[in-house]
C-alpha cells in the first residue's frame, strides 16, 4: 500500500477600487494506492518538480508469474 499525504495552505488576496476579498484554502489530504507484489520496493523514489509529484515504482527482476493454460478434455 503506497500512502501520499500533506497539508494543503494557501491564501489568495484580490483587491480593486470595488471590492477587496481574501481566500484563504487549507487542511490535510491523504491518497492511498494499492500496489502489485512484484515491486521493488527500497527503490521506490520520488520527485517534485513545478508542483507535480512524480512517483518511481520499478518492478522486480522476477517477473511475475505468468497465467498458465489448463486443457480441459
Amino acid at each position: 500500500m503506497l500512502t501520499l499525504s500533506g497539508e494543503r495552505c494557501q491564501n489568495e488576496e484580490h483587491k480593486d477600487e470595488k471590492f477587496h476579498k481574501v481566500e484563504t484554502f487549507y487542511g490535510n489530504f491523504s491518497r492511498s494506492f494499492a500496489l502489485p507484489d512484484a515491486i521493488n520496493a527500497p527503490a521506490i523514489s520520488a520527485e517534485s518538480k513545478d508542483g507535480v509529484l512524480t512517483i518511481h515504482v520499478p518492478k522486480t527482476k522476477n517477473e511475475a508469474k505468468k497465467p498458465t493454460t489448463i486443457k480441459v478434455q
